[in-house]
């Protein structure tokens, strides 16, 4: 398989965007040279806190962790949403931060009402 090359500001930029790209080529080539069945068992028998080790890594990879979760994923290509698309989600998201933060501060949540309220001191009584 063909290695592929990169220059050190090809890199820096690639990580800079957290980019996985490079790692992919990388992981297809480590797959198309992995052991057979026969060296796994040998591994596992010879180191067995090795192959647990490997074992854990691969399921990490895989999706699985230690940690209680539903399985999804949201997925958004920043890159190719509009600026009023993102703003949109931007808004979205600090309400539901500043919801949480509400929550966790032990505050009375009232959802709003479809118009606002313009004298507070008519609503206190």
């Amino acid at each position: 398989m063909k290695s592929i090359k990169m220059d050190s500001d090809e890199t820096r930029q690639h990580i800079a965007n957290l980019s996985r790209s490079p790692f992919r080529d990388l992981v297809a080539r480590l797959l198309a040279c992995q052991p057979t069945d026969d060296a796994l068992v040998h591994h596992a028998e010879k180191n067995p806190d090795r192959w647990a080790q490997t074992l854990a890594i691969a399921a990490r990879l895989a999706g699985f962790t230690d940690k209680l979760e539903v399985e999804g994923s949201l997925v958004h290509r920043v890159e190719a949403l509009s600026d009023s698309q993102l703003d949109q989600r931007l808004r979205v998201l600090e309400a539901e931060a500043h919801q949480v933060d509400m929550q966790s501060s032990g505050h009375l949540l009232v959802e709003p009402t479809h118009a606002p309220v313009k004298d507070n001191a008519a609503c206190i009584k």
